[in-house]
């Protein structure tokens, strides 16, 4: 056997086997019972043994034919099985979904709302994975991850920004009362610099005043991989540090850090879905891209506390 079996062509067979009948099974098929014929002839020539015996007042099974008849009905019913199954994934969100989100981020601002996210979708599961290091969507498996930073495009993966995120150069006011605060990217190199690094690597800040841009390399007091380690340590009066406001946002509010450099900003930074970019995408990533763009847009939740400060 030199050929894949022809599915359209087993059908065929079946259909024949069952009815007994060229003609019969041609109707049935809505083909020309000559095509039908054909069909099954080049089946019997492929697998070098004949299955039907043919005369001209009727069609009967061989041995080797019934034999196949049985495993090809198994075969199909398997397809139609197989395919029942997997055309729910079509109709509506069901399966489990794996999104990978970002610590603080995730414990703050996602997992909260999977609750309301799995009422409207009952047929879910959900799976979330807790990372401040960005994973490879395939090789970890996942259905969609939280990525927060550039929302440049990223070789076989579609991004979907959700909300930008906001981060601010900031320290407690028992800090400044001490050391003073800085006038320019430069005077922070005569400070204690608390800074943000996933792979506890990289120690440059890059800021921006209008169209001006500058890369300001630090040396950190403090490195860390958490984002809430960075938190306490600013309010504790450690140094100076860079946080979004979805992290200290409240802190930004209450006074408990106050904003420095506010002539400065930190480069845009966005957060954003990133999913599989596939010719067909899971009924359960689009829900999921759908709810978290409406729950975040306009103001996002972690920046309503600071409206009016």
């Amino acid at each position: 056997m030199s050929q894949e079996p022809d599915l359209t062509t087993v059908r065929g067979f079946v259909v024949v086997a069952r009815r007994l009948s060229f003609r019969v099974a041609a109707d049935e098929l809505d083909i020309d019972p000559t095509v039908l014929s054909r069909q099954i002839a080049r089946l019997e020539a492929r697998l070098g043994v004949r299955l039907l015996q043919r005369t001209t007042r009727k069609v009967s099974l061989t041995e080797a034919g019934a034999i196949y008849v049985q495993r090809c009905e198994d075969l199909l019913a398997r397809m139609a099985d197989a395919e029942a199954e997997v055309s729910r994934y079509a109709s509506g969100p069901t399966g489990t979904l794996r999104l990978a989100v970002p610590n603080l981020f995730g414990q703050r601002h996602i997992a909260p709302l999977i609750p309301e996210f799995m009422a409207c979708h009952p047929d879910l599961r959900i799976e979330l994975a807790f990372s401040d290091r960005m994973v490879d969507l395939l090789d970890a498996r996942m259905d969609a991850a939280i990525r927060i930073g550039s929302p440049a495009a990223v070789g076989g993966l579609r991004i979907r920004p959700l909300a930008p995120n906001r981060r601010l150069i900031c320290a407690s006011p028992e800090y400044i009362r001490q050391r003073g605060a800085p006038e320019a990217p430069a005077d922070l190199a005569a400070h204690r610099v608390l800074h943000f690094s996933p792979f506890l690597d990289g120690n440059s800040w890059r800021l921006r005043r209008g169209k001006q841009e500058v890369e300001v390399q630090v040396s950190p007091m403090l490195a860390a991989d958490n984002a809430e380690a960075l938190r306490l340590a600013a309010l504790a009066g450690g140094g100076i540090a860079m946080l979004a406001t979805f992290v200290a946002g409240e802190d930004f509010a209450a006074g408990r850090l106050v904003p420095v450099l506010t002539r400065w900003e930190p480069v845009a930074s966005t957060i954003s879905l990133a999913y599989p970019d596939a010719p067909f995408t899971p009924q359960k990533v689009r829900a999921l891209s759908t709810f978290l763009a409406g729950k975040f847009a306009g103001d996002p939740p972690w920046e309503r506390p600071l409206e009016g400060t």
